[in-house]
């Protein structure tokens, strides 16, 4: 056999039924499956690290087994209780058959009797102890994985991220189902696959010994039922593949739409939303229809080979009686025996489905796991420096920067710039002038192409991500705000501090001085809960301007070394943003004089903000247009465009007070 990267085994053995062949034809007539899923369509980019495709790889299946690796005491505890319960249950037919022969011979022997009751009691216990030692290790084998899982989802870069296949609410669903399937089918591959061997191998043994004839008429029917459960098992894994990349999808784009409601509900989208939502349950509805078909068409056929199985050995058992060869006590024994056979090969069959689609959902998890593994080998944090003492000058020396999934479009070509320290920096520029990418690259969430980013003369590569990181923070236009309270939010810039834990004494006092500097202790303390306030989703029960402050608290927290203001004040209304401005504007005197000196960077294209700023930057199709003070950048034709000055307030008499009256105008033409 050979197997194609799409996961589909295709018999190549001349020996193999015609049925095969007719049965895989039938696959393909009933289902296209030339048609590849998103998940299994290669999506173009530049690095293989940006983007996960799933393969049956060598190896893989083996990987997918080592899963259960750290369970092993717990595994094989579970085996011995099996095989005390397969023992049990093995010797309860004999003993039945041993009851109807004295019976047939008016006796009634009370030590046969006991031994069964002893055999029930043995089988109870140890199917007790099975259930409890394959369950516990179950639910360790899932809440490792997902833990796995969750880890490399939070290393993988950022680009990772942006390709449309790794949407949050499709890593969500692996985080969710595809763990529990992994889990879920190495329990089972322990418990009912040991279970069903030794209940086939120990049944086929005990027949053979009573009657090797009667035993020859179910062996030949083996065969066959094999292969039909190979091809079934196969062609099951490839719809559930399907099935969980479309649940996926759906479950994504439903989470999103959730978050969302009031825009939703705004554009009076809710029937839009529930016709798209019915028909990606409807393709998970058409994939299930075929798997229960097939699984209906499987467990039937096998049912009706099972019945054939028992009337040829009824049939055979009855002559064999007659002619004295076999007691009815043995015919009735072997026919339990021919039961337990039964059972045991659907259950090896069941297994090899369950196991296919465990194996199917680990694909997908584990190529997550193995590329952040490789990516943190090339990454390795222990071989770069952590500095002693970081006065901060950020340059960038002819950097080049195009985003992962947009090779083709170039952001920053040969770019130069000089961040002084404890400074504040404005950068001025049109919309895709690239001025968020500056912040996205200081942190290091994507790597430029060419060029080097230096800090302190040390190239940014040569630098502890984690140290540089919490050196940093960062306000977005957006402020992001997590389902909690406001006090939760604030906490989570503290690297310390975790999540659910209580604030103690010390920290909640930080966080009200924090709040205090970003001017949001005074709205936090007339609400009804204070700090305790929950903020929903999102923070959607606060203004805009009231997450911004918040989110200006939080980056303030951990006492940053370089503070980012990305565009932090353009999507407020005038009373919001007259207090965000004042509080920055304090952030930016402390930056000069304050007892911790930082360096404030702030993307901005208003004159009350710019003018500010002592280095103001202006960028214009991937460089620097002009640089230098506000007094001799605002002369600048292109500065002017973008602030929207007439030509006739160039002069350098333009006041304060014209600024902050000009910054007003602009403001207001942009809303209407």
């Amino acid at each position: 056999m050979t197997r194609s990267t799409r996961l589909i085994w295709h018999p190549q053995s001349h020996t193999a039924l015609c049925t095969m062949k007719r049965f895989t034809s039938m696959v393909r007539h009933l289902r296209d499956l030339g048609d590849p899923t998103p998940a299994q369509r290669p999506v173009k980019s530049l690095s293989p690290l940006y983007v996960v495709e799933p393969s049956a790889r060598r190896g893989a299946f083996r990987r997918f087994l080592s899963s259960a690796r750290q369970e092993s005491p717990l595994i094989f505890a579970a085996v011995v209780s099996v095989s005390l319960y397969s023992l049990a249950t093995l010797a309860i037919p004999t003993g039945f058959g041993q009851l109807i022969d004295a019976a047939s011979k008016g006796g009634m022997p009370l030590g046969t009797s006991m031994q069964l009751l002893g055999w029930f009691a043995l089988a109870g216990i140890a199917n007790f102890a099975r259930l409890a030692c394959i369950g516990y290790a179950g639910e360790r084998i899932i809440a490792r994985i997902r833990g796995r899982l969750y880890s490399a989802l939070l290393a993988q870069p950022a680009a990772f991220f942006d390709v449309s296949g790794n949407a949050a609410g499709s890593l969500a669903q692996r985080l969710s189902m595809d763990c529990n399937l992994i889990g879920s089918s190495l329990t089972e591959a322990v418990t009912q696959g040991s279970k069903n061997l030794l209940q086939t191998i120990g049944s086929i043994g005990i027949m053979l010994y009573y009657s090797p004839t009667l035993t020859g008429v179910i062996c030949g029917m083996i065969p066959p039922l094999a292969v039909f459960a190979g091809v079934y098992g196969r062609y099951v894994r490839k719809l559930q593949r399907q099935m969980q990349d479309t649940i996926a999808v759906s479950g994504s784009v439903a989470s999103e739409r959730l978050s969302h409601i009031r825009t939703v509900k705004s554009f009076a989208k809710e029937p839009a939303e529930l016709k798209w939502y019915e028909k990606k349950v409807d393709s998970v509805f058409q994939i299930s229809k075929h798997m229960l078909f097939f699984n209906a068409s499987y467990v039937s056929s096998v049912q009706v080979v099972g019945y054939g199985a028992l009337y040829c050995i009824v049939w055979a058992g009855s002559v064999l009686v007659a002619a004295d060869n076999i007691t009815p006590g043995i015919l009735f024994s072997f026919l339990l025996y021919t039961v337990y056979c039964g059972m045991g090969l659907m259950g090896l069959a069941n297994l090899a489905t369950e196991l296919n689609r465990g194996f199917g959902a680990s694909l997908r998890v584990y190529d997550i796991i193995e590329a952040a593994d490789s990516l943190e080998k090339s990454q390795d944090d222990t071989k770069r420096t952590v500095p002693l003492r970081c006065n901060w000058d950020i340059r960038f020396n002819n950097v080049s920067f195009a985003y992962p999934t947009r090779p083709e479009i170039s952001v920053y070509d040969n770019l130069d710039l000089e961040i002084p320290p404890s400074r504040c920096t404005c950068v001025v520029g049109s919309s895709g002038s690239g001025k968020s990418s500056l912040a996205l690259l200081l942190l290091k969430l994507y790597e430029h192409t060419s060029g080097t980013i230096t800090l302190d003369g040390t190239d940014l590569k040569d630098i502890d991500t984690r140290w540089l990181r919490s050196k940093v923070g960062y306000v977005g236009q957006e402020p992001v705000l997590f389902g909690g309270t406001i006090a939760q939010n604030i906490a989570y810039g503290s690297l310390e501090h975790d999540w659910d834990a209580p604030l103690d004494r010390w920290l909640h006092s930080t966080v009200v001085e924090s709040a205090k500097r970003a001017n949001a202790h005074e709205f936090i303390i007339t609400l009804p809960e204070g700090y305790d306030t929950y903020v929903g989703e999102g923070g959607r029960s606060l203004s805009g301007g009231q997450k911004q402050r918040v989110a200006i608290a939080r980056a303030l927290l951990r006492a940053p070394s370089v503070l980012i203001l990305d565009e932090a004040t353009s999507a407020l209304d005038s009373e919001s943003e007259v207090v965000v401005q004042d509080a920055i504007s304090r952030l930016i005197l402390d930056a000069k004089k304050g007892s911790e000196k930082h360096t404030v960077l702030m993307f901005a294209h208003k004159l009350s903000m710019i003018s500010k700023a002592d280095h103001v930057v202006v960028l214009d199709q991937g460089r620097v247009a002009v640089q230098g003070t506000f007094e001799e950048v605002r002369l600048h034709p292109l500065f002017c465009q973008l602030v929207g000055l007439p030509t006739a307030a160039r002069p350098s008499t333009l006041t304060d007070v014209e600024i902050s009256r000009r910054s007003g105008d602009n403001k207001q033409q942009r809303d209407t």
